[in-house]
């Protein structure tokens, strides 16, 4: 994401040239000087410690990253520079995120749209706020919340002309309206996402067959439904490993229905496996249920 220095203090425009350039290692060192500095008002400070931040959850630093966001929203909020506490906000709940932490994430996010009036240029992170909401809500199976915050999340990505982001919150809501039984609300998304992305990433095509199959199985359609699952349990369809779980226990569920139990079995494992790969805390809880249906011990649960 490309940054804008907006003004103040002369000791940030280096620091804040390197952000724009996402030289995200150099802009940590950078930051990490700065913040020794003597003399600093809270605006300077805030602005540093916002760009600090930033450039750990790029490296993929997410402890750094929550203790620079923590130390650096108190002097954005006594500056009033609402700027930089929707990005600290944002930051901070992402990296909550990445290491599992959901309810101090979802207080950052939830925060972050109670001071929207006042931001500017951070008004642009609003849709990834929603969207991380709804994979919050998701993972609490609060359904009603996640398809709503989904859906605002939409609203913000067609604004900015963010299509690819818009596609992944239509496959996220006909995924929940599955998961409640709502095959019909589902074809909707699922088709919108179809519209939406010509060209298909190999995650994107992954998906798609997984909710077509998904939705062919809440359909009792299920040989139909296991043709669209085919290449993904190959190896033929490359995808993520959280795509590969979701088609994982997409054939688990055809199989169970198909009576075929051992198969089920093995495929409900195998969905396991790729969830904890992947950290997907929403596809473990299916995995749970249905391993919980079939009455069968799973992974660590069997010790």
């Amino acid at each position: 994401m490309t940054e804008v220095y907006s003004g103040g203090a002369a000791v940030l425009c280096h620091l804040y040239e390197l952000l724009s350039r996402g030289e995200w290692v150099q802009v940590k060192r950078e930051a990490e000087k700065l913040m020794l500095l003597p003399d600093l008002d809270h605006y300077a400070l805030g602005r540093i410690y916002r760009a600090g931040a930033r450039a750990c959850i790029k490296l993929g630093e997410n402890h750094a990253c929550m203790k620079v966001a923590e130390l650096g929203l108190p002097y954005a909020v006594r500056a009033q520079d609402w700027d930089s506490v929707g990005f600290l906000r944002h930051d901070l709940g992402c990296a909550h995120i990445f290491l599992g932490n959901t309810s101090p994430a979802r207080e950052q996010f939830e925060a972050y749209l109670m001071d929207l009036p006042r931001f500017g240029e951070s008004r642009r992170l609003e849709g990834f706020v929603h969207y991380n909401l709804g994979l919050l809500y998701r993972q609490q199976r609060e359904y009603a919340l996640a398809v709503a915050a989904y859906r605002q999340a939409v609203h913000c990505f067609n604004d900015r002309g963010l299509v690819r982001d818009t596609a992944d919150c239509h496959q996220n809501i006909a995924w929940l309206f599955l998961v409640q039984k709502k095959p019909n609300e589902a074809r909707i998304h699922i088709d919108l996402a179809a519209a939406l992305q010509e060209e298909q990433p190999d995650d994107f095509a992954a998906e798609q067959l997984t909710l077509w199959a998904y939705y062919r199985n809440e359909l009792r359609d299920n040989h139909t439904a296991a043709q669209y699952l085919q290449p993904i349990l190959d190896g033929l369809q490359p995808s993520t490993d959280e795509k590969k779980a979701s088609a994982w226990w997409v054939a688990a569920k055809i199989r169970l229905d198909q009576g075929q139990r051992e198969g089920a079995k093995e495929a409900v494992e195998q969905a396991r496996v790729y969830a904890l790969a992947a950290k997907a805390s929403h596809l473990l809880n299916l995995c749970f249920d249905l391993a919980a249906l079939m009455q069968m011990p799973l992974g660590e649960a069997a010790t």
